[in-house]
């Protein structure tokens, strides 16, 4: 079994720095709900009277910590529940901040942070991230040298990667304490909030969130509205149920959608996903079942319509080989 070796830098990377917006907004979503966007995953969090819950917590410490200010804006109840949607580290490495709050996740969320989490962190801190940051020094004092006109943006890229390493330097990463299966009700100030599990999609154990009073979903990264989403098949995705996992909460009463990934929206963000998915799979099926091979496939396909959307360039051809070796049962 061929593993995603080659992924392996871009995937630690990801877990410390998106490439999504770093300022945080707080936005008011109904009269207790509210959303926080930028830095990592769309955070949620519910007010009530006996406390809060809060979905994911952001990228690092440094943004969590942010985050925290952002809640702090509208009540200083305690954070009660802290959910994560998934195991990736832009959506759990702020947890750090939350420490009175009860950690839940999948308990497949719970088992990959572990296996594979933990150890990408590990690499990242102790090789990647300092190799990245011996090549930028090297390139800043070369430029120096050379009085190169992009001195100032060699610099600043060698200031973020020093940023990101002194982020991942005081990371802790907290584990789950509550793990669901399938479907877990928390009642809390009259509230009831509804986990669910509906097998896998973006990865193993994507957890959806349900406020049933607000007819609000945060739908994790099963969402990335009107960007490329990212299929992780070493985190157990599945693109064929991922569009009935769609298929069905469009069919629930709601109002609002919480992507993981871009703005919020209504059902209609929900029928955009499965469409980029369906796409996806017919124009990777094609290859498929003429026997073309993976790096043949890579090269050859494309889906003209979403070559517009945020990220297109960057994940395309990591999407293409995610469905191949889905419809290849190659893991």
């Amino acid at each position: 079994m061929r593993k995603f070796s080659y992924l392996l830098l871009i995937l630690c990377l990801f877990f410390i720095n998106t490439g999504f917006p770093q300022e945080l907004t707080l936005k008011k979503l109904t009269e207790n709900l509210f959303a926080v966007t930028g830095g990592g995953g769309n955070c949620a969090f519910l007010v009530t009277d006996e406390g809060i819950l809060l979905i994911d917590s952001k990228t690092s410490p440094s943004l969590g910590e942010n985050l925290l200010k952002r809640i702090r804006e509208v009540t200083d109840k305690e954070i009660k529940y802290l959910v994560f949607t998934h195991y990736h580290g832009d959506h759990i490495q702020g947890a750090q901040v939350f420490k009175e709050a009860v950690i839940v996740s999948h308990s497949n969320t719970k088992n990959n942070i572990e296996k594979i989490t933990i150890p990408r962190i590990s690499e990242t801190k102790t090789k990647i991230l300092p190799e990245q940051i011996k090549s930028a020094k090297d390139k800043v004092e070369r430029f120096k040298a050379e009085n190169n006109p992009e001195l100032k943006k060699a610099e600043e890229e060698l200031s973020s990667l020093e940023r990101r390493l002194k982020d991942i330097e005081n990371l802790i990463i907290h584990l789950p304490s509550l793990t669901v299966e399938n479907r877990y009700s928390i009642k809390l100030g009259g509230k009831e909030i509804l986990l669910f599990y509906s097998g896998r999609g973006h990865t193993d154990g994507d957890l959806m969130v349900y406020f049933p009073s607000e007819k609000t979903i945060h739908m994790g990264d099963l969402v990335f509205n009107n960007i490329i989403p990212y299929i992780d098949f070493q985190g157990g995705s599945s693109t064929e149920n991922w569009i009935k996992i769609l298929e069905d909460v469009e069919k629930m009463e709601l109002e609002i959608v919480i992507p993981g990934h871009g703005e919020i929206g209504d059902k209609s963000i929900l029928r955009k996903q499965a469409e980029y998915l369906k796409a996806l799979r017919k124009e990777v099926k094609k290859y498929v079942d003429e026997g073309v091979s993976l790096e043949e496939t890579i090269k050859k396909a494309e889906i003209p319509e979403f070559k517009g959307m945020e990220g297109y360039n960057q994940r395309f051809s990591r999407n293409v080989e995610a469905v191949w070796r889905e419809l290849k049962e190659v893991r």
